[in-house]
């Protein structure tokens, strides 16, 4: 009977062991994901020629794109360096 009750226990503290390993491994897996993502979708803030407006925490950041990419991110709120507007 006592042989059984510690397997019982053990066998208990192992599945919780086991839980606590997989949700940190899931932990682990999405922060690696949202590392991947904000590396794979980096953007450079100076070498490009349009000037690219937006707001991030309620404060208005500026970064500069090329003519290529000035379409996908707004074209109706850049300012061109040639237009003497900064």
């Amino acid at each position: 009977m006592a042989a059984a009750e510690l397997q019982r226990k053990n066998a208990e503290r192992a599945r919780e062991l086991n839980a606590q390993r997989d949700a940190a491994a899931q932990q682990k897996a999405i922060m690696a994901q949202i590392v991947q993502m904000v590396q794979k979708n980096r953007q450079s803030k100076g070498n490009g020629d349009v000037a690219y407006n937006f707001t991030h925490r309620s404060k208005i950041e500026r970064m500069y794109v090329d003519a290529l990419a000035a379409p996908r991110c707004g074209e109706r709120r850049t300012i061109g360096k040639s237009s003497g507007i900064e």
